[in-house]
């Protein structure tokens, strides 16, 4: 029966190893802060791995006219593009919006005028 650790480190250390096909045996010094792993190695040099991402920002879709609609997310989203797609949740055919949003510091939105048919939005970290 296989474990998984519970330790974050633990794991991100064995997903390297995975990937690299490096144990990182011979790393002479880790480190932990916040978010990170630190590990300074013979070979590699200093690898940094994150233990964990945060979720993702809420999307939030408003009606706000007869015809319009609002989408919105907080501000301190910073890593993150809003995308629009007219064909599917599942299709790869997004596109960044990069104009008309706006930012008051708290919320960023993006008033819509759909036109007919259907839109879908995202948050993607590009």
């Amino acid at each position: 029966m296989k474990t998984e650790s519970r330790n974050p480190a633990a794991r991100e250390l064995k997903k390297h190893k995975a990937r690299t096909g490096n144990s990182l045996f011979g790393a002479f010094d880790v480190a932990v802060a916040g978010n990170k792993v630190f590990v300074a190695g013979f070979e590699d040099g200093l690898i940094i791995f994150d233990l964990f991402h945060p979720p993702p920002p809420s999307l939030t879709i408003r009606r706000t006219g007869p015809s319009t609609v609002t989408v919105s997310w907080p501000a301190t989203a910073t890593n993150f593009v809003l995308q629009q797609n007219t064909n599917s949740v599942s299709s790869i055919n997004w596109s960044n919006i990069t104009s008309g949003i706006q930012n008051d510091g708290t919320t960023k939105s993006l008033v819509v005028n759909p036109a007919s048919g259907t839109r879908f939005y995202r948050l993607m970290i590009p």
